[in-house]
This record gives structure tokens, sequence and C-alpha cells, in this order.
């Protein structure tokens, strides 16, 4: 299933603030770093890479390919352990911003993790509330880019927290998680987590996809993930296109 739009509901002084295709994004990279993510990407290569360091490799690709196609985005990075830390404000400095993602490292945490906590902690980074932005900033489209990587408990949620409806923030999920198959796990109960509680509104889009051991999968949804939010199609209607895209030699 994909993300789809819904009629928006923004009214007021915030809609008049939307982003426009050419708004500028800074981007907060928000990185689970659970003991899961230790474990190797696919079961059938048990000494190859980990969860996490494929994770770091495609963050730090479209982290460069972002960074070059506009001068003007930013990057943060955010870490989810039991709680939310925020790594590194937001730099347009790149080499820092490739540093910060190679360092990351696992930790040992619960499964259950609380997003309560985490919308509290991301809205306390951007400067999305009064007094009213100014230059750069007050055309700067906000985007928190969350990488999920836990299989064995649903998140929590409270209440669904005013940072999604603001018109100038959109939060994409990628949830990389264990085979179906295997025991103990809820990776459909978390998808569907994700899908029911962190759906974009006000007419904006959210990019939530999810991932088992499959590269190709992973490199599709990154080269999704790339599209500025101001100017994509909802989910559903870009992977249409992606079908109907002749392969290679057609």
């Amino acid at each position: 299933p994909g993300a789809t739009n819904v009629a928006p509901r923004c009214s007021g002084p915030d809609a008049m603030s939307a982003p426009t295709p050419d708004s500028p994004e800074s981007i907060l990279l928000c990185v689970d770093v659970c003991e899961e993510n230790a474990e190797p990407w696919s079961t059938a290569e048990p000494f190859g890479p980990t969860r996490l360091a494929v994770i770091k490799q495609t963050l730090a690709a479209c982290v460069r390919r972002k960074a070059s196609a506009d001068r003007r985005h930013r990057f943060g990075v955010c870490l989810l352990g039991d709680s939310t830390l925020v790594h590194l404000p937001f730099t347009s400095e790149l080499q820092l911003v490739l540093a910060t993602i190679d360092s990351l490292s696992v930790v040992k945490c619960q499964q259950r993790f609380d997003f309560d906590g985490f919308f509290d902690t991301i809205g306390d980074e951007l400067p999305l509330e009064t007094p009213p932005l100014a230059g750069a900033e007050a055309t700067t489209l906000f985007r928190a880019l969350l990488v999920f990587g836990r299989s064995h408990a649903v998140p929590h949620i409270s209440v669904r927290p005013s940072l999604l409806d603001h018109p100038r923030f959109f939060l994409d999920a990628l949830y990389v998680h264990k085979k179906m198959g295997e025991e103990g796990v809820v990776c459909q109960d978390t998808y569907d987590f994700f899908m029911d509680q962190l759906d974009a509104e006000c007419g904006k889009t959210a990019y939530i996809f999810e991932v088992a051991a499959s590269l190709p999968r992973l490199h599709q949804h990154v080269m999704m993930l790339l599209a500025h939010p101001a100017q994509r199609d909802d989910q559903d209607s870009f992977l249409e296109k992606l079908e109907h895209v002749p392969a290679e030699g057609d």
C-alpha cells in the first residue's frame, strides 16, 4: 500500500506560507540506531554488511545527490534510541554531514518507541513557530526523513502531532525491517501504524516505504525520496509512473 493525498484542512496564516518547488530544503535525517540494525542486511549473507551499514551508505548517497542539486539545502542528523536526540543541527557543510552519518553506531535500547517524544524533540529543532521566519528561512521547506528499524514492537503515539499539519513540514518514513516470516515480528502492524498515524494532510504528500533485505527495492525508495516534496506526485501515482517506464533496451 502507499500514501495518498487527502483534502487539505489547514487554513489561516500558516496556509499562506506553503512552500514552492523552488524552496530550499532543511532535511533532518532521523536514524534508528537500535541494536537490531547491527544484524546482517540479508540473512543469506551472515557476514555481509549490517543493516546500519547499508542505511548509512544509502543516506550518504542521498545527501550527496540532494546537495549537488541545490547548494541551499541543509541537513541535520537525529538519533532514535530509547529517546530522540538531535546529533547534528542543520548545516550546509556537506563533509560534516557525511562524517556524522559515517560515525553512527547502534546502541542498546528497548524495541517499543515513543513517537510523542520524537515529535516534541524535532519540533523544538525546527523553526516553524513564532516569531515569523525571515530571510532564507521564510521560504524553507522542512522535512524529517525517518529511517526506522524495529521489527518486534509497534511504536506508540498518544495524539496526532500538530507539526504534521504545518504546510512547510513534511515527514517521510523508510521502515527497514526483518522478513515477515520471521518469528515474533510485527512488521505489518508497524507499517500500518506509520500509514495510519503519520500520513500527510493539508493536501501534502508523505512517502512511507518499507523494505526487508532487498537492495533494489531500497534504491527505488531512496530515488523517490530525492524528489522535492512541493512538486512530487503522491506515492501511488509516482509508483504507477515507474511501472510504466520502459526497461533498458525495450
